[in-house]
C-alpha cells in the first residue's frame, strides 16, 4: 500500500492568510482556502489535518534562507515539501531527512505517488525530532554559543 493512494486517490490543498486569496479564481473542491489565524488555531484547524507543509515561493529569500513557514511546519511535526531550487531549505530537508525536494509539479506529483507508507512514518519521525530541536531553542542556542565563542576568541 502507498501512502495517500486513498479511496479518492487525489491531493487536498489547504491554502492559509490572505496571500491563499490569489487562488480563488482557481478553487476546486480540493482546495480549502482559509483567512489569516492565530498559531493555535493553525495547528488545530490545518496542521493536525495534514500530511505535509508546502514551502512556496513569494520572494528570492526562499532561495537562500529558511523561512517562518518552514519552521512552523516543522515545530508540528510535519514533514515539509520543497522545491530543490530552494537551496538552503532543500539542503536542510536532506540533511535531516524530514520531507520531500522536487524539480516541479509533476516531480512531486511522481514523488508522492511512490511515497511508500514506512517512507512516510520515517520522514514524520524525524520531521517531529527536529520540530522538538527547534522548539527547544537548539538552533539558536548552538549559534548564540558559536557567535559567544568567535566573541571570547577575538577579546583575547
Amino acid at each position: 500500500m502507498r501512502c495517500y493512494e486513498e479511496d479518492h486517490g487525489k491531493v487536498k490543498l489547504m491554502l492559509v492568510g490572505k496571500e491563499s486569496s490569489m487562488i480563488l479564481s482557481t478553487v476546486t473542491p480540493n482546495v480549502i482556502v482559509f483567512d489569516e489565524m492565530s498559531p493555535e488555531k493553525l495547528e488545530v484547524k490545518v496542521y493536525s489535518q495534514s500530511h505535509f507543509g508546502l514551502v512556496l515561493k513569494w520572494s528570492q529569500y526562499y532561495e537562500f534562507f529558511s523561512t517562518s513557514k518552514f519552521s512552523s511546519y516543522l515545530h508540528a511535526g510535519l514533514p515539509v515539501v520543497v522545491p530543490e531550487e530552494y537551496m538552503y531549505l532543500s539542503k536542510l530537508v536532506k540533511k535531516y531527512g524530514v520531507g520531500i525536494v522536487f524539480k516541479d509539479c509533476r516531480d512531486l506529483i511522481n514523488k508522492l505517488k511512490v511515497l511508500a507508507q514506512e517512507d512516510y512514518v520515517r520522514i514524520s519521525i524525524n520531521a517531529k525530532r527536529l520540530g522538538i530541536k527547534i522548539r527547544q531553542g537548539y538552533f539558536f542556542k548552538r549559534a548564540l554559543f558559536q557567535a559567544l565563542k568567535l566573541f571570547y576568541q577575538r577579546v583575547k
